[in-house]
């Protein structure tokens, strides 16, 4: 994999607890188009995990179905991957 830009690096940066999306456009000084593009990319690559609001378990969930033209729906966690890449770049 390549290093991580630097918007990749300040995104896994703030999902060491999960964040909503529109929490990380607030939280990175970056044009919402290109964090979308990099929370895609993060995605693609297993760094981050996507989470959906289960109505009857009333809590968030992983989910590997996603609507990447939508990303203000879902909320964003790192994963130990993620993790790992955000201590060592």
């Amino acid at each position: 994999m390549r290093p991580l830009l630097n918007v990749e690096y300040e995104i896994l940066g703030t999902l060491y607890f999960t964040e909503t999306y529109h929490k990380i456009i607030e939280e990175v000084n970056y044009p919402e188009n290109i964090v979308a593009a990099s929370l895609r990319f993060l995605i693609e690559n297993k760094l981050i995990a996507v989470l959906v609001f289960d109505e009857t378990e009333k809590k968030l969930v992983k989910t590997l179905i996603y609507d990447k033209d939508n990303l203000q729906e879902y909320s964003f966690v790192a994963t130990r991957l993620g993790l790992n890449m955000h201590l060592i770049s």
